[in-house]
């Protein structure tokens, strides 16, 4: 990783603290400057710090640089980690990247749109999820991107492969884009960091017309899943855009 330490409300692609937010790709050339980065390199700590605000205090800690699960009690809806209210969105582009540890790797997955009145409810959650399928079938081929309402997992909005599939010790990125209220447009990528750049390994564009889609800004976060155990993944950087 990079020098950064804890950077924030970044104005342009190239940040002050001399890591690249995004690399260009073809849904994101033109956009709008990154508004938030975390590389998670700071002291190591039992929270993460940095505003981050945990629906379950206790579930990440700082360890060598990098975002890291410490409760494996909570599932997704329970162990979501998100941004201060003052910095919610409706259109947004957010990303994490991970670094694989175990294969399968289990459910690394970015969160926008996140209804506030959830995070105060146990074992609920509304919002849109990108996440790696990382339990199903041999967990390493499939990304899903889903509407979450309420204390299930739904069937995904859509799914898409990944080629190359996942591999150990290899470093991926998730690129969440949530845009518009009739009907809501998602775009979902998985890239694979190879000498410093990324490429895209899966991707997926659809719309969400449904009578429950999320039309409401909310958070934006990360989080993890069940079943998962120490050393499955790390949360190397994450970032958010306004779109």
């Amino acid at each position: 990783m990079g020098a950064m330490r804890g950077c924030v409300a970044l104005v342009g692609l190239a940040s002050a603290c001399g890591r690249i937010g995004f690399e260009a790709q073809p849904a994101t050339v033109d956009g709008p400057a990154v508004g938030f980065v975390d590389d998670f390199e700071r002291a190591d700590s039992s929270s993460l710090g940095n505003g981050w605000v945990e629906k379950t205090p206790g579930t990440y800690k700082i360890a060598a640089g990098q975002a890291v699960r410490s409760d494996f009690v909570g599932d997704y809806r329970d162990d979501i980690v998100v941004r201060p209210p003052a910095e919610d969105l409706l259109d947004v582009e957010v990303a994490i990247e991970f670094t694989v540890g175990h294969l399968p790797p289990g459910y690394p997955q970015v969160e926008a749109r996140i209804q506030r009145g959830t995070l105060g409810a146990a074992n609920t959650l509304d919002g849109y999820l990108l996440y790696i399928e990382g339990v199903t079938g041999n967990g390493l081929g499939t990304a899903a991107l889903t509407r979450q309402h309420g204390t299930t997992l739904p069937a995904p909005l859509t799914t898409f492969a990944l080629s190359p599939e996942l591999a150990l010790n290899e470093t991926y990125r998730l690129r969440l884009v949530v845009r518009g209220t009739a009907p809501v447009a998602l775009d979902g990528f998985v890239e694979h960091e190879v000498g410093g750049t990324f490429a895209v390994i899966g991707s997926i564009s659809t719309t969400d017309a449904a009578a429950n889609a999320v039309t409401s800004a909310g958070a934006i976060g990360f989080a993890t899943g069940q079943p998962e155990a120490a050393g499955y993944y790390v949360y190397e950087l994450f970032s958010y855009t306004p779109r």
